[in-house]
């Protein structure tokens, strides 16, 4: 599973929590490489930790990262980017085939 929205509030649930109660009701999550690491602004930094091994399956390149906080940071999204407004993005490993018809 890789998002969780509150019935209730109709709100994302934060990683953490999503974790939490996904693990505790049987449900498997998305592996986690790393809990906690600072956010950096150097694309070729991002590009060298979404390569690697998947987590799923080790004879296999992992198809890339998704970077997401903690707790989630909300930013004013103007143009589409962020769904609901949460920061939240991919970094591609280039060594990882997409096949795109």
């Amino acid at each position: 599973m890789f998002n969780l929205r509150s019935s209730v509030t109709k709100k994302f649930i934060n990683p953490v929590d999503m974790c939490l109660y996904l693990k505790l009701n049987g449900f498997d999550v998305v592996p986690v490489i790393h809990e906690k690491w600072r956010l950096i602004a150097d694309k070729d930094k991002l590009l060298k930790l979404s390569m690697g091994k998947s987590k799923l399956n080790p004879k296999q390149h992992r198809e890339g990262i998704v970077v997401r906080p903690i707790r989630d940071i909300y930013v004013e999204d103007l143009q589409g980017y962020f769904v609901d407004g949460r920061l939240s993005f991919k970094v591609i490993n280039p060594k990882f085939e997409l096949n795109i018809d």
